[in-house]
C-alpha cells in the first residue's frame, strides 16, 4: 500500500498538533496534513516503505534536513540551492528549537545542542556521518558558524569563538584531503 492509503498515526498529544484531515481524493484518502513528517520518531509503526516515501517527498520539496528523534538526517541537494542564510540564523534563534513544528535544519540543531549545554552544564557531542560528499564538512561548518552567532554576550564567548575560528582552519584540512574513496574529497 502507498503511505497515503493508510491513516498515519503520530505518538504526540493530538491536542498539541493535531492529527490532520483526510479529504478523498480519486477514490483514495489522503492526508491534507501530513503529519509526523519533521520527525520520523513521532511516527507509530513505521515501516521502510512510508518512511522512504516521506523522505522522498521531501527531498522533492526541497526539503533536506529531517529528524528521527535526536539524530538530523541531512539528504545533500547537489545543486546551488541557499539553505544558510543570516535569515535562517535568525529565524532558528528566536523560535524554540524544541518545538516539534519548527522545520528540521542543522540551526534547529545546533540551537537544541546548545541549549541542552546551557541547560545541563554538560559537553555535548555531536557526530557528523557519511560517505565521501555527503555534506559532513558543510554541516559541521554551518553547525559551528550557528554557535558561534549564538553564543555572543557570554564572557566565554570571546574564548569560544577564537577557538572556533582555529577550528575551521582545521576542518578545511580534512575537507580537503583525499581518501581512497575519492580524490575529491
Amino acid at each position: 500500500k502507498q503511505w497515503y492509503q493508510r491513516r498515519v498515526r503520530v505518538v504526540r498529544d493530538p491536542s498539541v498538533t493535531g492529527r490532520g484531515s483526510f479529504r478523498k481524493r480519486g477514490g483514495i484518502l489522503k492526508p491534507t496534513v501530513t503529519i509526523g513528517e519533521n520527525n520520523l520518531a513521532d511516527i507509530e509503526d513505521p515501516d521502510v516503505e512510508s518512511i522512504l516515501d516521506i523522505l522522498r517527498r521531501r527531498y522533492l520539496n526541497n526539503t533536506f534536513y529531517t529528524f528521527i528523534g535526536d539524530v538530523l538526517i541531512y539528504m545533500p541537494p547537489f545543486s546551488g540551492i541557499s539553505m544558510y542564510t543570516d535569515e535562517d540564523v535568525q529565524y532558528y534563534c528566536e523560535n524554540n528549537a524544541f518545538d516539534p513544528d519548527l522545520k528540521p535544519h542543522i540551526y534547529s540543531f545546533a540551537d537544541r545542542v546548545y541549549s541542552n549545554m546551557l541547560f545541563w552544564k554538560r559537553n555535548q557531542c555531536v557526530i557528523m556521518s557519511g560517505t565521501s560528499g555527503s555534506g559532513k564538512t558543510i554541516n559541521t561548518k554551518q553547525f559551528l558558524s550557528y554557535i558561534q552567532s549564538v553564543s555572543g554576550g557570554w564572557d566565554m564567548s570571546v574564548t569560544l569563538k577564537t577557538r572556533l575560528a582555529h577550528l575551521f582552519n582545521v576542518l578545511d584540512c580534512f575537507g580537503s584531503a583525499q581518501t581512497a574513496d575519492s580524490i575529491y574529497a
